[in-house]
């Protein structure tokens, strides 16, 4: 059984098993370089970009071929391109990755810590915002309405909790939630 880091601080958590220690959840705040104009010249003009249903810069083009053609085809037909606009999006702008913020959360064991310590701190009735945040699976977004008045329940839950594992999640939420304001882009949930 492995522990959560905040443990060998002398803050107890519970125990997580193996595979809960090794797999996790990563969120991302995209910049604005896309709305403001910024990016730099890509393999597809910029007419063709958007951001699709999940929050990520994608082509117009290479999407719509994805569906219509078998993989095949669409390989033997894209396979450059896709190649060379997956490159582009690694340095489309002056953000690695066109991401403003990236924080790794952490491990689906050290959800069930945080959600334990949500709990603690007086759960979904005193955190409503903190309580229903974290998705249940990757994928997904947190809308940028709920942002300010989310960030007023992390600080509150940053200051009230016990448990070290909670209150780094918290601190990496809480970058999140800032630059999610800033940029008046959603948190994507990966």
């Amino acid at each position: 059984m492995l522990r959560c880091p905040g443990e060998q601080l002398g803050v107890r958590s519970r125990r997580l098993t193996r595979r809960e220690a090794t797999m996790g959840l990563d969120a991302r705040v995209r910049c604005r370089c896309f709305e403001d104009g910024r990016l730099k010249p890509g393999p597809v003009p910029v007419t063709d970009l958007y951001i699709d249903e999940d929050g990520y810069l994608a082509s117009r083009t290479l999407d719509t071929a994805s569906i219509r053609y078998d993989w095949r085809r669409y390989h033997a037909r894209y396979g450059k391109l896709d190649e060379e606009f997956t490159l582009w999006l690694e340095d489309c702008c002056e953000h690695e990755n066109g991401e403003y913020c990236s924080e790794w959360i952490g491990t689906w064991g050290m959800y069930g810590v945080f959600q334990d310590a949500v709990e603690e701190a007086g759960g979904k009735e005193v955190l409503p915002l903190l309580g229903h945040m974290l998705p249940t699976a990757n994928g997904g977004q947190y809308p940028v309405e709920k942002t300010e008045a989310t960030l007023v329940e992390v600080e509150q839950f940053i200051r009230i909790t016990r448990d070290e594992c909670a209150r780094g999640m918290a601190y990496s939420l809480q970058r999140l939630l800032l630059a999610s304001l800033e940029t008046r882009n959603p948190i994507l949930w990966c």
